[in-house]
């Protein structure tokens, strides 16, 4: 409008295509497509209209996105960009609103720099007192996420540092060093290790680009023998990316240096994210025609998901995997080598001044940094490049300015009225849709109902798994179940996420209302291998099974499930089904070099029942499969521990302590057998001895308890109160605590202090059983005291008056 109004023609840069193409993209992939061309375009949506919508009933036409609401949602973004790119590229025709325009991101980012640094000055962990992260970040900023902070300051404090370096006097010039010190100082304490490379990527090639417009230009030495400006500058920018690394070594170099040091090795980095990338490129292997949907990947890539389980990923991290899955193999290219080739356009200018090649610079090094992250797909490090690249981007000076043309008009009205449209078509959000179904499902309104609400938001967010999990869950245990009902929707869940522990749980429960057990008991042990805590669903098998050879059902081969399972079978008060299991596991796995578990479990067992050679042998079976093990060693110091060889269970255990000096848990350990033993200053030694290792509160409480409990069993009674009254500072929640303590107060003929203290633990267990009784005890105890008091007054009758003078 602005252009039009001053006559001119509204400039198009060339990398304005970039979100100009990729909004055609998301407009293409929500047009409804004939069953036959969905299938050449993708055969992922066309199967999933087949499987999962029309035997619901929605036979409507579908588009290629999987997530059409997200997909609307992403075309009003690119819209935007591109928008808020042409609209910056308009504007920076003026030097004076260019240098605003810059002015205001960087100031941005030093904001976000000084709120960050002022949380970590002040201790804070809220945001403003008020907010709670999920996870606390290391520096407290408006961003939660720390890689996203680190990318977005790795653009505003590059070109903070250009702004300094192309500062008309000196006080501005310092102002903007301190400025991008200051952002350059937070990027650091964001501690991402991809953000502090390519921080320090981006002042580097900055410094770069500034030298080589120097060699190129070559620009002779000044005759007052002053070096040229270039390559002054070049120095500047060296020099404050210096500046910038000197100060975050100074203020968190531990905090940092330890981040980096999870790094320090090709073996560690591919156990990072990069190990999942493979799996990714599977996933968009798929995909490649015509992609899943712009901002599908978080539905979309659950069908193909192998590992870890309980995690769910909204995206790839990686910016050539998620348009690949996303927009297909040959959008993807399209749209990174335009993006390239005008970047590479806007290097080749003559009119390129520090400003640009600031802009330039943080442009590539936050590009380069979502190959490992995906800050540009969250709108402030995206609109961020958008105006940096649109002030690049600006007309030349001396281009042809014509009138307004009415195909350009058009094209404005229709971008802005087709953003408009998106933001309504898009409606509610998937996680919306999930909240609407638990909510009604909770009230355990008729199956039906649940059902009714599930098909109609199914048909706007057909691959949601959880949508069909809900309905199903409501058909398995709601009024009105249906086992068919139950299984139909969780089957369709199991196809969008194999790795669904819930739908399996479902099927499971299903499968046994309908009187199949053993398929019910397959569906079990899916459930246990895809949950990141198998212990309630092995459970919940081990209550459904009868007998033996169905609990073998519930797990694998493999001897860490093996285990799990004879143990949970033994805490179910199954003993004979969990000796039988166990002795089946130790044939079965005889060949085997990792089970020693099963052996120490054996040898546990064996324990329990007084078979302490038997318990010996088991130990040295685990040895010959594991030598040197911990766990071994602990179990060996017990079993000669309950056969009465308690010197030599001691000096077993002090030879474990001396080998691990830092293992808290064995020290107490040994401090517990020195109590048994009536060695109560040898126990103290071993307790003083682990001091200095003592990392958590809850381990200083157990010490203090520890102490407590070897003072009283030598008859040290207030020294013993003094150690339970500091483990009850340190975890004033513990109503243990209060009991120890009332106990000792007790021991000293405390009668009103012990009461009180067995209130405190009363209160905090939310009622006891035994604390009446104990209450009454005492209360009478002190009744007996005081009349004893009483009368022993009244023997020695009243004291003889004092003589007079």
């Amino acid at each position: 409008w602005g252009a039009r109004l001053q006559g001119e023609r509204l400039p198009l840069p060339l990398l304005a295509a970039v979100p100009g193409l990729a909004a055609a993209f998301c407009l293409f992939q929500l047009v409804p497509l004939p069953t036959p061309l969905l299938g050449v375009l993708s055969p992922e949506a066309r199967d999933l209209r087949e499987f999962a919508l029309l035997p619901l009933g929605l036979s409507r036409l579908r588009p290629i996105s999987l997530e059409p609401a997200q997909t609307w949602r992403e075309l009003a973004k690119h819209l935007a960009y591109l928008s808020v790119l042409v609209t910056a590229a308009q504007l920076s025709r003026s030097r004076r609103v260019r240098r605003r325009l810059l002015m205001a991101s960087a100031l941005a980012g030093t904001a976000v720099a000084v709120i960050g640094l002022g949380h970590l000055l002040a201790g804070a962990t809220t945001f403003f007192g008020v907010y709670t992260f999920e996870g606390l970040p290391p520096v407290i900023t408006p961003f939660g996420n720390p890689n996203h902070l680190a990318g977005y300051l790795i653009l505003t404090s590059t070109v903070g540092l250009g702004l300094a370096l192309s500062a008309s006097d000196r006080q501005r010039a310092l102002v903007w060093a301190v400025a991008y010190v200051a952002m350059g100082a937070v990027a650091l304490l964001s501690l991402s290790r991809g953000g502090i490379a390519f921080f320090v990527f981006g002042q580097v090639l900055f410094a770069a680009l500034l030298f080589r417009r120097k060699a190129a230009k070559g620009a002779p030495v000044h005759a007052t023998g002053r070096r040229p400006p270039w390559l002054r500058l070049s120095g500047a920018a060296f020099t404050g990316v210096m500046a910038v690394l000197a100060v975050g070594a100074y203020v968190a170099f531990d905090r940092i240096w330890a981040e980096l040091e999870t790094a320090d090795s090709f073996d560690k980095l591919r156990q990072s994210k990069m190990d999942l990338y493979p799996m990714i490129a599977g996933a968009a292997k798929h995909f490649w025609v015509a992609g899943m949907g712009r901002g599908a990947f978080e539905v979309g890539f659950n069908r193909f998901q192998t590992e870890q389980a309980s995690m769910t990923f909204t995206h790839p991290e990686n910016l050539v995997l998620q348009l690949a899955a996303e927009l297909g193999l040959v959008a993807a290219v399209g749209l990174l080598g335009l993006a390239l080739w005008g970047l590479t356009r806007l290097l080749r200018r003559e009119t390129m001044g520090v400003k640009d090649f600031a802009v330039l610079a943080a442009a590539l090094a936050c590009g380069l940094h979502n190959l490992f992250d995906f800050n540009l797909e969250l709108p402030a490090c995206a609109l961020t490049v958008s105006v940096l690249l649109g002030t690049s981007s600006r007309p030349e000076e001396g281009a042809a300015r014509g009138a307004w043309t009415g195909p350009r008009w058009a094209a404005v009205c229709g971008t802005a009225g087709l953003a408009v449209l998106a933001l309504f078509a898009a409606g509610g959000s998937a996680a919306d849709a999930e909240a609407s179904l638990r909510a009604l499902a909770a009230k355990r309104p008729p199956a039906s109902e649940v059902r009714k609400l599930g098909v109609s938001l199914i048909d706007r967010h057909p691959a949601d798994y959880l949508l069909y999990d809900w309905v199903g869950l409501a058909f398995a245990t709601g009024p009105g179940a249906d086992p068919g009902q139950a299984l139909a929707f969780v089957n369709r869940a199991l196809y969008l996420r194999p790795l669904d522990t819930d739908a399996h749980r479902v099927a499971a429960r299903s499968l046994a209302r309908a009187g199949k057990r053993t398929q019910a008991l397959l569906e079990l042990r899916l459930a246990a291998e895809t949950s990141p805590d198998p212990g309630p669903v092995l459970v919940e098998g081990i209550d459904l099974a009868r007998g033996v050879f169905e609990e073998r059902r519930l797990v694998g081969s493999e001897p860490a499930a093996l285990r799990d399972l004879i143990t949970r079978v033994r805490w179910r008060g199954r003993p004979a089904d969990a000796e039988a299991l166990l002795a089946g596991a130790l044939e079965e796995t005889r060949d085997r070099k990792d089970t020693e578990g099963l052996w120490l479990l054996a040898a546990e067992l064996r324990l329990s029942r007084h078979d302490y050679e038997g318990a010996l042998a088991a130990c040295d079976e685990s040895d010959k499969r594991k030598a040197g093990s911990l766990a071994q060693a602990l179990m060996r110091a017990q079993v000669l521990r309950s056969m009465g060889k308690r010197e030599d269970a001691i000096s077993l255990l002090r030879t474990l302590v001396v080998a691990n000096p830092a293992d808290v848990g064995l020290a107490f350990t040994l401090a517990q057998g020195y109590l048994d033993g009536g060695k109560f200053g040898a126990a103290r030694e071993a307790l003083a001895r682990i001091q200095p290792f003592i990392r958590s509160l809850d381990q200083r409480a157990d010490l203090f308890v520890f102490q407590g409990t070897a003072f009283s069993r030598e008859g040290r009674y207030a020294l013993a109160l003094q150690a339970f009254q500091s483990a009850a500072r340190l975890q004033p929640g513990r109503a243990g605590h209060q009991y120890l303590i009332a106990q000792m107060y007790e021991a000293l003929s405390k009668y009103p202090e012990a009461i009180q203290a067995i209130r405190a633990g009363d209160r905090l267990e939310g009622g006891s059983k035994t604390a009446p009784a104990w209450i009454a005890k005492l209360e009478g105890l002190e009744q007996k005291r005081t009349e004893a008091n009483d009368q022993k007054l009244l023997e020695q009758g009243p004291p003889a008056p004092a003589p007079e003078d």
